[in-house]
């Protein structure tokens, strides 16, 4: 390990003397960034109220053509500063190189680490040193891994630093290419594998890096800090360039329900939009779906999702029956002649076409209260009054009341149906009901 002191003399960069070897074919990477692509449109959807929430990877469909998963963001800091640059990784053209990135990256090992050489105009490197306390020590190392080239080392690409003469040697050390290195780098020792490059404007931030001045360390912290950009005339931990490499998705997402009170979303940062369907409310909503790429570039896409009512309508109850003709089943009719028209039969649960009807269904109890049972969920207005001479009628609960209304002292309830018991003078008036009655309309 290696502790820092004192101050430092500068040094003006140098290139150092580079041997080729071999003859290499690179490839030069060129083009613009492409916007996130559609991979499987979405479909709508539709969904119960009150039902189970869905779940949908936004990764199955929508992908960013030109970055693959996972990519690296690398978190700067300079003089108190935070900064990113974000990588893309070759994991195609250079497997094991980019894979054996992730590993340290995996075990923790590129935390704390130290941009400890600048070449102004030529390289930045880190991944070699990292602070532990007040110390500086070596990254530990994986074993090396076998070298790749093959793509070109121009600006803005991601390297592997190795040992002179040993084409294999790459461990941790990584560099970023500040300018077309091609010419240097491509052939010497083997090649250098390039096995990323940089995302958007991280460039800008390691040339902010390269615009530091460099120091010699060489006799402080030992040969390899020779070329040391520091943000300020000491070796104090805030003068150095820290880094700090975590592993991210290429896409992000955004999500947005047109109306929350019918589908209310919840979104992580891996993408999983979670949809939850409204236990009160149904209809149909617009899911509007964005894709941001690491460059910025985004893609707009969507669905609809439609929220069928749990609730039974007079319409889709009155289709459960066959009615003579059509007349018959309009909700004012009474096709079974038993003084209850359809809308009744609907709202108390009973057959519109069996005059014979449960007891159950309506009471006056022994006290005065009066017990009823409808539908649950009903979707029409019922309204429930009691009198004393038949003449004149006071309102004692209605359906939008439910279980809360200021006549109710009893309400039990299964999937289908309410049971509601009323007392008769729930407004404090000199009232004894001796007649109740239900009503019901359509509006």
């Amino acid at each position: 390990m290696i502790e820092w002191l004192g101050n430092l003399p500068t040094k003006s960069p140098q290139l150092r003397s580079l041997l080729y070897l071999g003859l290499l074919f690179p490839i030069v990477l060129v083009g613009q960034n492409q916007a996130p692509v559609i991979e499987t449109p979405f479909s709508d959807l539709m969904m119960d109220q009150g039902g189970a929430a869905m779940e949908l990877d936004l990764t199955d469909f929508m992908n960013d053509p030109d970055v693959d998963s996972p990519a690296v963001r690398l978190n700067v800091t300079i003089n108190g500063g935070s900064r990113q640059i974000n990588f893309a990784l070759f994991l195609d053209a250079a497997p094991r190189t980019a894979n054996n990135f992730i590993a340290y990256i995996n075990a923790g090992r590129f935390d704390d680490n130290i941009i400890h050489r600048s070449v102004p105009g030529f390289i930045i490197q880190g991944g070699g040193f990292r602070f532990n306390g007040n110390l500086i020590e070596d990254v530990p190392n994986f074993p090396a891994v076998q070298n790749e080239p093959g793509i070109s080392n121009t600006r803005g690409t991601v390297a592997m630093a190795k040992l002179g003469g040993d084409p294999n040697s790459a461990t941790s050390g990584w560099f970023i290419n500040l300018a077309n290195n091609a010419t240097l780098l491509d052939d010497q020792n083997g090649g250098f594998t390039v096995f990323a490059r940089v995302l958007g404007n991280g460039m800008s931030v390691a040339d902010e890096i390269a615009s530091l001045e460099v120091f010699d360390a060489a006799n402080n912290l030992g040969g390899a800090f020779g070329e040391l950009p520091l943000s300020a005339f000491s070796l104090a931990r805030s003068s150095f360039v820290e880094t700090n490499a975590s592993l991210i998705e290429p896409l992000t997402f955004s999500a947005n329900s047109s109306d929350p009170n019918i589908v209310s979303l919840s979104l992580s940062q891996a993408g999983e939009l979670k949809l939850t369907p409204s236990q009160l409310n149904c209809g149909v909503v617009t899911i509007a779906v964005t894709a941001t790429d690491l460059e910025g570039r985004q893609t707009e896409s969507g669905f609809k999702v439609t929220v069928i009512s749990d609730v039974e309508t007079y319409e889709t109850w009155q289709t459960s029956f066959s009615f003579a003709d059509a007349e018959d089943a309009e909700p004012t009719k009474d096709p079974d002649l038993d003084g209850w028209i359809n809308l009744l039969e609907y709202v108390l649960v009973t057959d519109p076409l069996n005059p014979t009807h449960l007891d159950s269904r309506s009471a006056v109890l022994g006290n005065g209260n009066f017990r009823f049972t409808i539908r649950k969920d009903v979707t029409t207005n019922v309204r429930v009054e009691s009198s004393i001479d038949l003449a004149s009628w006071q309102a004692i609960w209605t359906s939008d009341q439910g279980s809360s209304g200021p006549g109710v002292i009893g309400y039990q309830s299964n999937d289908d149906t309410a049971t509601i018991t009323l007392r008769p003078n729930p407004f404090g008036l000199n009232l004894v009901p001796r007649y109740w009655r239900l009503l019901v309309s359509e509006e």
